[in-house]
């Protein structure tokens, strides 16, 4: 069995800075992005405030076995490969 979310426990609590866009410039305003794996979500912090919650896409949410995560890794290939040919 493979758990192809256990990344996500391994940067719990790990922040993660970014610079926002105002009007398609970059600004001086930085907000963290904070892993919370418990929640499976980023807790969005700008200064000491925090702003908001958003979940983290892409999770599997369960433990697969070794023939359908290979299957589950391939797909996802393919789909990236059809995407960069459409760019």
């Amino acid at each position: 069995m493979v758990d192809p979310d256990a990344w996500l426990h391994v940067i719990d609590g790990r922040a993660f800075v970014r610079r926002v866009m105002v009007e398609h410039h970059p600004s001086s305003v930085k907000q963290a992005l904070v892993v919370e794996a418990h929640t499976r979500q980023f807790v969005i912090i700008q200064g000491n405030t925090q702003l908001k919650r958003v979940p983290i896409t892409g999770l599997i949410g369960a433990r697969l076995p070794q023939a359908h995560f290979i299957e589950h890794m391939g797909g996802l290939a393919r789909s990236q490969a059809r995407l960069r040919q459409l760019q």
